[in-house]
């Protein structure tokens, strides 16, 4: 993932910058295969058969992590601050954006036959989100040459964000399922943290100019987003040709419903793309 170009609503990330330790960062999502890879001749009519469109039940799996005791501390002109336990906020955001991954597991078929056993509780997909891990992290902030400068990154401008976790409760949206960020910020003798959501620094960019030293590591996208744009991958076998290359049919989401939200369920339609073929290990 890539965002060192610039998208609507979207700054650029700044060249060089370090991110702050991070237990746990983004990676691509699996590819949810299905089916067994049996021998065949043509793979045209078993591509043809399988439906235009599946639906399927996933369930919500929300992975938490270890509990931390992660300090933030801001000095000002060698004058350090009442530290800040990151891990220990009462607010909304504070108490629940602190997962570090959240999967779509596998429950059932609801449209759509594909002719083979799919595994109840199998990964369909991962959302990874990035973390601080369980030490003590200091932010500088030196006058020099009358400019305010902040290290991490380094910079006079803008105001460095760096990951919390990921946002989940029960009976929540899976849109408000994302990266939430927080701001270090001084409060009379006090380090604080200001917190928001990374679809709202994203699209307030524009006004605010802060720079993140996340680099790629951050997602914009929360959960919804991810499956109606098709990063919620089904690879259905169609079978092995006599070369030895196995064929998949490739299924993309398209879009999802929420019936019961407090149930963790969800329903996700995909659609039919074009199948692919590639060269098996030999056993």
């Amino acid at each position: 993932m890539n965002f060192h170009h610039t998208s609507k609503g979207i700054r650029p990330f700044p060249i060089g910058y370090s991110a702050m330790s991070t237990e746990r960062v983004n990676h691509d999502p699996p590819l949810f295969q299905i089916g067994s890879v049996k021998p065949f001749s043509n793979p045209i009519p078993a591509q043809a058969a399988l439906p235009k469109i599946l639906t399927i039940k996933a369930k919500l799996h929300p992975l938490k992590g270890d509990d931390k005791r992660t300090e933030i501390v801001m000095f000002r002109q060698g004058r350090s601050f009442t530290p800040y336990m990151l891990y220990q906020s009462k607010s909304d955001m504070g108490e629940n954006g602190l997962y570090e991954g959240m999967q779509l597991l596998f429950e059932s078929l609801i449209e759509g036959n594909l002719g083979a056993d799919i595994p109840v509780n199998s990964v369909l997909f991962e959302k990874r989100f990035v973390t601080q891990g369980n030490i003590t992290h200091t932010i500088r902030q030196d006058l020099i040459d009358k400019k305010v400068i902040t290290t991490p990154p380094g910079t006079e401008h803008g105001k460095p964000v760096w990951g919390l976790g990921g946002y989940y409760k029960d009976s929540c949206s899976l849109d408000q399922i994302e990266q939430i960020l927080f701001m270090p910020i001084i409060d009379g003798i006090k380090t604080e943290v200001f917190l928001i959501r990374a679809s709202v620094w994203a699209k307030e960019g524009a006004l605010s100019n802060p720079h993140a030293v996340l680099m790629e590591e951050l997602s914009f996208s929360n959960l919804g987003g991810d499956i109606e744009t098709g990063k919620v991958v089904l690879n259905v076998s169609i079978g092995v040709d006599e070369n030895g290359n196995g064929h998949f049919q490739k299924y993309t989401s398209l879009a999802f419903k929420q019936n019961d939200p407090s149930s963790r369920c969800v329903e996700i339609t995909f659609k039919k793309g074009e199948n692919h073929a590639h060269r098996l290990p030999r056993a």
